[in-house]
C-alpha cells in the first residue's frame, strides 16, 4: 500500500550548527520541501545579520538547493523595534519568543512579555509572526502550557490579527485555546505529542526518565492530551499543521536517569512521517494529510504550494537507534511507513 501525498513541510525545526547540523539536516532537506528553522542555535539568531549568517550554513549543510527556508530571529529583552526592522529586511519572517528558563537554549529569552508589547506591536505593524513556546518557568512541567495560556489571551486581545504560533501545542487547554481564535492564530503539532503520554516518559516518582530519549519540552502529558493533540491533526482544521520540533542532542547530554540530568528534545527527523503515517492511519484520516502536512501551513504564511510529490510506504521497518552519535526518537522500535520517492 503507498499513499500519495503533496510536499510536505516543517515549519518547526532544530538544525543546530556545526558538525551536527551536518548529521542531522538532510533528514529533513531531502524529505521536505521547506521549512522554518529555529533561531537557538549556538550562537543564537539575535538579528537580521545573524540570519544572513546562518543561511549560506544551512544551506550548505542541507546539501538540497530546492530547499526553501523560512528566516526567523528569536526575540530576548534588549530587542528593539529598529532591531525588527532591520531582521525584516534581511529576510526574517518569524520572530521566536522564548520564555525564559522553560527549555534547552532558553537562558536568554523574554522575562516579562507585557515589557515587550512594543516588539509585538512592530511585527504586527509589518505582518509578520510571532512564534511562542508557550510555558511559564518554575512551574511544574505538566501544567506550564496551560498556565501561560492567560498570557497569550492578552496578546491576542491587545493585537487583534497578529499572525501568531502556538508552538507544539501538547494540551487540550491549548487545543481548545486556539481554535476559539480567529485564524490568524494557530498552532504546530509534533508527532511525539501524538504517541507519547506522561507515563511514557516519566516514572511514577515523578523525577526518574523511562526514556531520556523520550524527554521533550514540552512534556507530553496525559491521555486526554494525546487524544486533543491527534484530533486537532486528524480534523483538517486549518488551525493546526506540522512542526517535528526535531531537535538533535548527542547521546552525551541524553544520559542520566533524572530529568535535571538531560538535555530536553527528541531527534525524530527520521520517524517523523511514518509516525504521523501511522496515526493517521489508525484513526482512518489518511485523507486528512495533506491539509496537516502542507496545505494549512502554507495557507498561514501565504504560500503557494509546493510542486511535486511524495510517496508514503507501508512497509515495516526498525528504527536506529542512533545517528552520528545522536539518539534518534523511537529507536529499536518498527514503524509502518516508510519515506518513498519524491516526483
Amino acid at each position: 500500500m503507498n499513499v500519495t501525498l503533496l510536499r510536505p513541510w516543517d515549519f518547526h525545526f532544530h538544525p543546530r550548527r556545526g558538525l551536527i547540523m551536518t548529521n542531522v539536516l538532510p533528514f529533513t532537506t531531502r524529505i521536505f520541501a521547506g521549512g522554518v528553522p529555529m533561531p537557538n542555535p549556538k550562537p543564537e539568531i539575535l538579528s537580521g545579520h545573524d540570519w544572513q549568517v546562518y543561511l549560506p550554513e544551512l544551506q550548505k549543510a542541507g546539501d538540497n538547493p530546492d530547499f526553501r527556508l523560512i528566516g526567523s530571529m528569536k526575540v530576548i529583552d534588549n530587542t528593539t523595534p529598529d532591531m525588527i526592522n532591520e531582521a525584516v529586511k534581511c529576510g526574517v519572517e518569524v520572530f521566536k519568543f522564548y520564555p525564559v528558563g522553560t527549555t534547552t537554549g532558553s537562558q536568554t529569552g523574554v522575562s516579562n512579555f507585557y515589557a515587550i508589547f512594543r516588539i509585538l506591536h512592530r511585527i504586527h505593524e509589518l505582518g509578520k509572526i510571532a512564534s511562542f513556546h508557550c510555558e511559564l518557568p518554575d512551574i511544574h512541567r505538566r501544567q506550564a502550557e496551560v498556565m501561560f495560556i492567560p498570557t497569550l489571551q492578552d496578546i491576542v486581545d491587545a493585537f487583534p490579527g497578529l499572525r501568531v504560533i502556538v508552538e507544539h501545542a501538547s494540551t487540550k487547554d491549548m487545543i481548545e485555546f486556539v481554535q476559539s481564535c480567529p485564524l490568524n492564530v494557530v498552532a504546530t503539532l509534533t508527532p511525539q505529542h501524538m504517541w507519547h503520554t506522561y507515563e511514557d516518559v516519566i516514572a511514577e516518582d515523578d523525577i526518574t526518565l523511562i526514556d531520556p530519549n523520550n524527554y521533550c519540552k514540552p512534556i507530553c502529558n496525559s491521555y486526554a492530551d494525546r487524544s486533543a493533540v491527534i484530533m486537532a491533526a486528524i480534523s483538517g482544521d486549518p488551525h493546526f499543521f506540522f512542526g517535528s520540533d526535531s531537535a538533535p542532542h548527542y547521546l552525551t547530554m541524553k544520559k542520566g536517569t533524572e530529568v535535571s540530568d538531560v538535555a530536553a528534545g527528541v531527534f525524530n527527523a527520521p520517524v517523523a512521517l511514518p509516525v504521523v503515517l501511522q496515526v493517521f492511519e489508525t484513526h482512518h484520516a489518511l485523507d486528512k494529510l495533506n491539509p496537516f502536512l502542507s496545505v494549512n501551513g502554507l495557507n498561514f504564511y501565504h504560500m503557494k504550494p509546493t510542486p511535486g510529490k511524495l510517496t508514503m510506504i507501508k512497509k515495516s521497518w526498525q528504527v536506529p537507534y542512533e545517528h552520528g552519535g545522536i539518539g534518534l526518537w523511537l529507536g529499536g522500535q518498527t514503524l509502518n511507513w516508510q519515506v518513498g520517492p519524491i516526483t
